[in-house]
């Protein structure tokens, strides 16, 4: 299962809410084991992302599974008005890629 929570639209912390409850109900509804429930939540997962660009702020969250593991997808507008998008590994909270660079 795939969600995309659009944080302009609701406010983050509405979206990431929703994002938290949409990934709760994901661990009870899975029962494929490539899709296993995240271990890091939607809040830890912004604050994840804040913290490696203190320059953006988080705009989107989405959870996805790649190769049997829960993935973040995470959209960031910065502040010099770019976008930077990440993948943050679902399970152990580590940044994959930065605007598809996977050597970060």
């Amino acid at each position: 299962m795939t969600m995309f929570i659009d944080a302009r639209r609701f406010g983050l912390a509405t979206a990431l809410a929703v994002a938290a409850v949409l990934a709760a109900g994901t661990a009870s509804a899975a029962q494929d084991p490539r899709e296993a429930p995240p271990q890091v939540d939607a809040a830890r997962v912004a604050a994840i992302a804040e913290e490696r660009l203190p320059e953006c702020r988080v705009t989107g969250l989405e959870l996805y599974h790649d190769d049997e593991r829960p993935m973040w997808f995470v959209e960031t507008e910065c502040s010099n008005g770019t976008w930077k998008d990440l993948r943050i590994d679902g399970i152990s909270g580590k940044v994959i890629a930065i605007n598809g660079d996977y050597t970060v």
